[in-house]
């Protein structure tokens, strides 16, 4: 079933308000679970609205708070600061991915700032700890 979406900070907002009762244990409990079509009440549906800037993390955050404290919305919280951080990483990814071969790639990755290479660009020495 696909959705018509109104991308503006209002719609985004408004759809927001609607999730935010779920925000709490409820989104803790069945957030990983598919209860089929239109029966999501644990799923906002607000992606489409914080990858367009419409919705900012930081509304989902105080919204979450605001209605269910820190303790009761803590999952989403959480949920909402992965998926910055893994964005995040993946944009990163992203550069890495276009910026040359694959042996630039591992040779900035592994060797430290100043640090000689050889001359296929692969890193002479690496500290490994485990």
């Amino acid at each position: 079933m696909t959705r018509k979406l109104t991308a503006t900070h209002s719609a985004g907002l408004a759809a927001m308000q609607v999730f935010v009762p779920a925000m709490g244990r409820r989104y803790a409990k069945e957030r990983n679970f598919d209860h089929g079509p239109g029966r999501t009440k644990a799923v906002s549906m607000l992606s489409p609205f914080v990858r367009r800037r419409l919705v900012s993390e930081k509304e989902l955050v105080a919204a979450a708070l605001e209605a269910h404290g820190a303790e009761n919305a803590a999952k989403f919280i959480e949920e909402v600061i992965w998926r910055s951080y893994f964005k995040g990483w993946l944009e990163r990814q992203r550069l890495f991915l276009h910026s040359g071969s694959p042996h630039a790639m591992v040779s900035r990755l592994a060797k430290p700032s100043g640090a000689p290479s050889s001359p296929n660009g692969v890193s002479t020495s690496m500290n490994v700890s485990g």
